[in-house]
């Protein structure tokens, strides 16, 4: 199948962002920065991903979901991913932004 010059064009764009009625509700790059950070608190603690699970209340998919920057989680999820990682949401935050 043979993609339009629009549809490359358009596919391209939405990897950066994603946009509903004209505004911004997803910048896939902090979603990856976010993810990484999580991936990171979570190996210096010694955790799996099915430790990190079980200890915030979340599924496994769910983790590996944020983690690769697949998923636009909520500010609960934060909440309890940090304090399952024994941080504060503040440092689960801090993310390299270059």
């Amino acid at each position: 199948m043979q993609y339009s010059r629009t549809a490359i064009l358009c596919k391209a764009f939405l990897k950066e962002f994603c946009y509903v009625g004209g505004q911004q509700v997803r910048n896939l790059t902090v979603m990856k920065l976010l993810g990484a950070r999580v991936r990171e608190l979570r190996l210096n603690k010694g955790y799996t991903m099915e430790d990190l699970a079980d200890e915030a209340g979340l599924s496994y998919s769910q983790i590996a979901r944020i983690e690769t920057g697949k998923l636009n989680t909520t500010i609960s999820t934060i909440h309890a991913i940090a304090k399952a990682l024994q941080t504060t949401d503040d440092e689960l935050l801090k993310y390299n932004k270059e």
